[in-house]
């Protein structure tokens, strides 16, 4: 500093006294240096231990602990984790809008209470992991209509004037817990025996679910199931015609060819059973099948952009596409690529479901809502001991064999009859006195909910 220490007047670096106060600047302190050579020295001894060390580490039975700990420590820190909570305690509150227009309005509409849901520890058959409690289940309607309760479904029924609304408050308290089934291919059975599959799962082993089509001709979906049996309209609507005349298939009634519609879950149609030979090729054990099925899924088909997703929308009226329509365009939502894994389960024997609720996403406010409706599969995995285990695959959310506890489930496919078209069809209704004007709204939003989650170790490798 070119000032005087002891009176603080500047002076310049030329002078050897202070010219305010006389005082002798202090000569500047000398730094020690070390000699470049005994640097190069040190340099040279610290690389070749270093690489001794290493050379010592890698061949040395001593040293096999040391370098074990030293590599798992490296690759730690490369490897990206996804961790979950161990349960959460979930607070949500649902909201049900429907608005009459200018008619008068009678609508029907089903509810239904989240079940207690509950998986077998593996190998501990005695032993059950609890995935989901049900606490409690509330219904308000403000406005007109009434229920009435058949087991776990809430029929509500009621009649709407003209330009007026009724509002559906749905309440529900539920724990949901992580669990993850962490097996290897050693552990997993074979694909199992129509005989051996117990009951309640053979029916979701190798059944076609909800066909496919436009059979009355106005260029939407028809919602039709594969126990009913309906014929094309005198006006000579065929499978694949283009309705709209751009020179495009309108829907997908009929991707292969076998002169019927097609069907969203669909082990039987050419296309996928090739598929699911081909990926399964000479293997018989589940676990590895599964797992070749999850990753085509995964690595083959996109989540739908905005475009993609609108499109879908208008053509299948929110309800999922077929899984030969899934495989064609390359991508589908949560339940489209369920519904394609599904399907290439059943096609090899392998029961498989899907099951639907809600997800959570913390930052799904920045959307307007933080719960969205979701749609997963479940599989049935025998093990090499005679038991068996039921899975969770979420391919849009890069999940194997694994159910986080950020999500609910309302519904779970049985197989039986029309169940899972009814789940997609649950709210109806019909108008009378139309005054010609705007026509009835149906809306659905989780509108608030409080998330209490409780950590623990679980980290998944993604």
């Amino acid at each position: 500093m070119p000032y005087c220490q002891k009176c603080g007047h500047y002076q310049d670096k030329a002078f050897t006294k202070c010219p305010n106060c006389s005082q002798t600047r202090a000569a500047p302190r000398k730094r020690s240096k070390i000699p470049n050579k005994i640097m190069t020295i040190a340099t040279w001894v610290i690389g070749i231990s270093f690489i001794a060390f290493i050379v010592a580490m890698m061949f040395l039975p001593q040293l096999e602990p040391i370098k074990d700990a030293t590599f798992e420590y490296l690759n730690e820190g490369l490897r990206h984790y996804n961790e979950y909570p161990e349960y959460a305690d979930l607070d949500i509150q649902r909201e049900f809008i429907i608005n009459s227009g200018d008619a008068e309005l009678e609508y029907n509409m089903e509810l239904i209470k989240p079940p207690e849901l509950s998986r077998d520890y593996p190998y501990f058959k005695s032993q059950q992991f609890m995935v989901q409690e049900v606490y409690d289940f509330q219904v308000n309607i403000v406005g007109n209509g009434n229920y009435k309760i058949e087991g776990d479904i809430y029929n509500i029924t009621g009649n709407i004037p003209r330009n007026s609304q009724t509002i559906i408050l749905v309440e529900y308290k539920i724990r949901s817990y992580s669990f993850e089934i962490d097996m290897s291919p050693s552990e997993s059975g074979n694909i199992p025996t129509w005989d051996s599959i117990p009951s309640e799962y053979r029916v979701l082993s190798n059944r076609r679910q909800w066909e496919v089509g436009d059979l009355d001709g106005d260029g939407k979906i028809d919602p039709v199931d594969e126990d009913v049996s309906y014929s094309p309209p005198d006006t000579g609507l065929q499978p694949g015609e283009d309705l709209d005349g751009d020179g495009d298939l309108d829907s997908n009634e009929d991707l292969d060819g076998d002169g019927r519609w097609d069907w969203r879950i669909d082990p039987v149609s050419d296309p996928i059973k090739q598929k699911a030979l081909e990926l399964k090729g000479d293997e018989e054990n589940v676990y590895l099948i599964v797992k070749n099925f999850y990753d085509w899924v995964t690595k083959n088909h996109e989540y739908p952009d905005p475009y993609q997703m609108a499109y879908d929308a208008q053509m299948y009226d929110g309800k999922p596409k077929a899984a030969l329509r899934v495989m064609e365009d390359g991508y589908g939502d949560c339940d489209d690529q369920s519904i394609l894994f599904i399907s290439l389960c059943r096609a090899v024997g392998i029961p498989a479901w899907l099951e639907c609720g809600a997800l959570y996403n913390p930052f799904g406010n920045l959307l307007g809502t933080q719960w969205e409706a979701h749609g997963w599969a479940n599989l049935y995995i025998p093990l090499a001991d005679g038991s068996y285990i039921i899975g969770t695959v979420d391919c849009v959310n890069s999940m194997f064999l694994l159910r986080d506890s950020l999500r609910f489930g309302e519904w779970e496919d049985d197989g039986v009859g029309n169940n899972l078209q009814d789940y997609y069809t649950s709210f109806s209704y019909y108008t009378r006195n139309s005054g010609g004007g705007g026509g009835p709204t149906f809306s659905d939003e989780f509108t608030s909910v409080n998330v209490v989650a409780h950590p623990s170790d679980l980290k998944i490798e993604v």
